[in-house]
């Protein structure tokens, strides 16, 4: 049987929820959908809601792409791309078409042409608006539930790290970041954080406060400019935030997403003046360029392949790291080497467990491998 959509108001009082805005009330509009609806564009949506800076409610403005073609099994894919600073949702939708073909094009456009992040104007909703977007997109029958992929350029790309950390939906698969890594608010004192309130930054962090472990088995890819003049590739202050390093970032994702050991070395990619360091086979990529604070043909190509449906490699062997004298095997020699490094809190030579610092638990981990052939 087949039911016509119904529109269900929903008003709910929240708490915990809405922690960037201080609201109490919440009200969104959803369509109420049964069997048989596809996804036919903006329209079928409802992003509504109120804060301190719109009492009376707002509306995100969205602008939506669906492919011609016949919709695959299983539905087509979505990409939800958020625009920079300044920007807004339709100015999105080539590059979304460039880095996602045959995909479900979601471009909401921000408060203020902007996304609530430290040091920007807006303090909308924005992880809650991605949220509910993403658990209305799910009821229609065009729409693939396993492969939602959130893309994001500057400001938006600070959005996409900051949905990364919050956001633990099993239908979220990727994270693309472009010209944006994570800033210090998001990653401090070893781990992730998001705001327990309003965004501020006067508070430290900006009010970054809760320590949040990301949810597991996500891709990431963040593209960076070593020459990019608005956030810079060695991290530091900009644009209202303090940045971390972009190739510490990476590394930071790569260790809670499961990689074990230090950063790995750079590897060039064919065809391009491309270089990508990459993490558990490929899952979680830094690609560095040098296109300043934009992006070029080859990092949408790489992006593009990152997001395609082809097999890619087995995760990466992670056996080994112990092995300190590389003599194939976890011996007593690569244990006084790592008791002679032991205490050492920064650039240390054999840190096993890639946090910064030799302690019991690179010491542990060792233990657990000792007398294992590397070969």
């Amino acid at each position: 049987m087949v039911y016509s959509p119904r529109w269900l108001l929903l008003v709910s009082l929240t708490s915990a929820r809405c922690k960037q805005t201080g609201l109490t009330v919440l009200t969104v509009l959803l369509p109420l959908l049964t069997w048989g609806q596809n996804f036919s564009g903006a329209q079928d949506l409802s992003l509504h809601y109120a804060w301190e800076q719109e009492p009376d409610g707002w509306n995100y403005p969205v602008e939506a792409f669906i492919p011609a073609s016949t919709p695959p099994d299983g539905g087509f894919p979505v990409g939800v791309m958020l625009h920079g600073n300044g920007g807004n949702g339709p100015g999105m939708l080539n590059l979304a078409e460039a880095i996602m073909p045959e995909h479900i094009v979601i471009a909401p456009t921000g408060y203020l042409n902007s996304w609530n992040l430290c040091g920007e104007s807006s303090d909308a909703p924005d992880i809650d608006m991605l949220s509910d977007l993403i658990s209305q997109l799910l009821a229609f029958d065009n729409v693939n539930d396993s492969h939602i992929r959130l893309v994001g350029l500057s400001n938006g790309a600070g959005l996409v790290n900051q949905a990364f950390i919050e956001l633990a939906m099993p239908s979220i698969d990727a994270f693309v970041s472009i010209v944006s890594q994570m800033n210090q608010a998001q990653h401090h004192q070893g781990a992730f954080h998001r705001p327990s309130g309003m965004t501020n930054p006067v508070l430290d962090f900006c009010g970054y406060d809760q320590a949040i472990s990301p949810a597991l088995g996500k891709k990431y890819l963040s593209i960076c400019n070593s020459n990019d003049p608005v956030i810079p590739y060695s991290g530091g202050g900009a644009v209202g935030n303090v940045f971390l390093p972009a190739e510490m970032a990476i590394h930071r994702v790569a260790l809670q997403q499961g990689h074990l050991g230090p950063p790995v070395p750079f590897e060039d990619v064919e065809g391009s003046n491309l270089v990508a360091f990459s993490y558990l086979g490929g899952d979680v990529v830094l690609v560095r360029g040098e296109s300043g604070h934009g992006v070029n043909p080859a990092q949408i190509q790489f992006a593009a392949e990152f997001l395609s449906f082809n097999d890619g490699p087995s995760p990466e062997e992670e056996s080994c790291l112990e092995d300190l004298d590389a003599d194939l095997v976890v011996s007593i020699a690569d244990v006084l080497l790592l008791l002679g490094d032991f205490g050492c809190s920064s650039s240390c030579q054999f840190d096993v467990n890639g946090d910064d610092s030799i302690t019991i638990s690179d010491v542990l981990q060792m233990i657990a491998v000792f007398g294992l052939s590397c070969e």
